[in-house]
């Protein structure tokens, strides 16, 4: 629900539609090594492509791991299950909008989407321990533009589109949090100028829930025959606060499209897949939207546990993936009334 990205197939479609950002070539987008002459001198090298431009406003993006820990690519890590090598593709895509994205929102469309390498380097990847950080440098049209970025591993899986782009075992941006809002990576471009931006990225690792009923929720169920307990599934990590807090101290906000639980019928056990750039234990939040999610907390929300202690998982820094199963054991949000439309029904 927090989590815009984008596919990369939908990512290079969209990078040709743009022609007003101007891209350094491939040669061209690394990082200074350092290196120096005997005498201490700089050692001779390609021109400054960061370097100012009268007339031109310019842009230096360096996108690096935020931390040189993530989960290996070995048999033990879960990363052959997801087709992982550790080699892939940077992307960062420019909006000239602010990323404000609520419950099934999609964030706007990009202005541009940078690739690195680029499509034009046939079969061209970089390896994410060895070839980052790299600088990616241009110019565009003057402007504020605000960024997501990642790291695409898995080239040859079906990333899907909108909000469903990003796939375990890529790394990508952590946005922050300011006025209640996701604050994401922004650049200010100015004609003369380079504005210069570090975008730190993250591993993304595949959380499977496995969604039960709990007998004190399939009984309430069955003297409430409009209860359907079908819809959008809502998961959340968190330490501080309670699920329905105005004061939670979210770490993870992710949806799944739609979960039956069968709960007029005998309930059967669903297994919902999440992602998250944390790891550690957390506690956890599952909202299952029956009628409506907008305004939260929608009407007919099946929920799980609303009290302490709350449910938990774990999630190993070695691994690419995490299991945990969660019961919904509530109708926390008034089961409604027989005729009540129900466009979040499962087709």
């Amino acid at each position: 629900m927090l989590r815009p990205s984008l596919s990369l197939s939908a990512l290079a479609l969209l990078a040709c539609s743009s022609s007003n950002f101007e891209v350094s070539p491939i040669e061209d987008a690394s990082v200074d090594d350092g290196q120096t002459t005997d005498d201490g001198a700089p050692a001779d090298s390609a021109p400054d492509k960061c370097a100012p431009e009268e007339g031109k406003a310019k842009y230096c993006i360096e996108v690096k791991l935020a931390f040189p820990e993530h989960p290996p690519y070995d048999a033990t890590s879960g990363a052959a299950g997801l087709g992982l090598d550790g080699r892939g593709k940077v992307w960062i895509a420019a909006y000239d909008k602010e990323l404000t994205v609520g419950p099934g929102g999609a964030p706007p469309t990009p202005k541009t989407v940078i690739q690195y390498p680029p499509d034009t380097e046939v079969g061209a990847e970089v390896a994410v321990d060895k070839d980052l950080p790299v600088v990616i440098s241009g110019s565009a049209p003057a402007g504020t533009y605000h960024m997501i970025a990642g790291f695409a591993d898995n080239l040859k899986a079906d990333r899907g589109t909108g909000t469903k782009g990003v796939l375990p075992g890529d790394f990508v941006v952590v946005p922050g949090v300011a006025a209640g809002k996701l604050a994401y990576p922004k650049m200010t471009l100015v004609d003369g100028e380079t504005a210069k931006v570090t975008i730190e990225l993250r591993p993304y690792r595949r959380l499977s829930v496995a969604v039960r009923v709990s007998t004190e929720l399939k009984t309430k169920a069955t003297a409430q025959p409009t209860v359907h307990g079908d819809g959008p599934l809502l998961f959340g990590m968190f330490d501080g606060g309670d699920p329905i807090g105005a004061s939670t101290a979210w770490l993870t906000l992710d949806d799944a499209p739609c979960i039956d639980t069968n709960i007029q019928g005998i309930p059967t056990e669903k297994t919902a897949n999440f992602g998250t750039t944390v790891d550690g234990g957390h506690n956890v939040f599952l909202a299952l939207f029956d009628y409506t999610a907008e305004p939260f907390p929608g009407k007919g929300t099946l929920v799980s546990k609303l009290t302490a202690p709350y449910p938990r998982i774990e999630i190993s820094k070695a691994t690419w993936t995490a299991s945990a199963a969660i019961d919904l054991v509530d109708i926390a949000y008034s089961a409604q009334p027989t005729g009540t439309p129900d466009p979040l029904a499962c087709d």
